[in-house]
């Protein structure tokens, strides 16, 4: 009897589960409040491993980056900068290792010009080694923000920006981080666009 009620509780559960993934939240309407409660539950997340190094990948919708970046008493000029925010796709990137002690920014460095050249390449020329393609086309990111943690934590969070371009109307593309601290070469997410494009709308005033 518990063994059938246990196959029960596992049917219930996969039956929930399809149900929510198949859910359409596009015409959906969120205050602040539960916009930001929804995507702490919802928002696509994807990891890889590579030696041990551990990338993690999470899409901000413009509408989270915006609630992050502004008070929640909005005025009317807020609903323009609103609009510029939706204009953008943004990712945050972490990357740590269960071996660094530190910094991220400093793991495997083999001296401080080593450190500082890290951070130099950050601040210029990172943003190059981002770019999401398909068959047909390939956009780099446009900004790449390093959110430094000065050995707090052993992780390193990129935030990644890319334009609201048409390649986000595919089923799937591929994000490409050609990384170049750790020696993990290029580093791959397969990225489900109607997963990205299932977001619930945003009601601000």
């Amino acid at each position: 009897m518990k063994e059938n009620y246990n196959i029960y509780l596992f049917g219930l559960s996969l039956i929930l589960a399809l149900f929510s993934c198949n859910t359409n939240y596009t015409n959906t309407v969120y205050n602040p409040d539960q916009y930001k409660a929804w995507v702490g539950k919802h928002r696509l997340i994807l990891e890889e491993q590579i030696d041990d190094i551990a990338f993690k990948l999470s899409y901000l919708p413009g509408d989270f980056k915006f609630l992050m970046d502004f008070r929640t008493d909005f005025k009317d000029q807020d609903i323009a900068t609103q609009t510029s925010y939706q204009d953008k796709r943004y990712f945050k990137l972490d990357i740590s290792s269960e071996h660094a002690t530190g910094d991220m920014l400093d793991y495997k460095a083999q001296s401080q010009q080593e450190i500082s050249g890290r951070l130099e390449y950050i601040l210029s020329d990172m943003k190059n080694d981002f770019y999401i393609y398909n068959n047909a086309d390939t956009i780099y990111c446009q900004d790449v923000h390093y959110e430094r943690n000065y050995g707090l934590n052993n992780k390193m969070s990129l935030m990644v920006t890319f334009a609201n371009n048409p390649i986000f109307n595919e089923n799937t593309v591929r994000m490409v981080y050609h990384e170049r601290f750790f020696n993990s070469g290029p580093v791959t997410f397969n990225l489900d666009c109607k997963a990205l494009n299932n977001i619930p709308q945003l009601k601000i005033k």
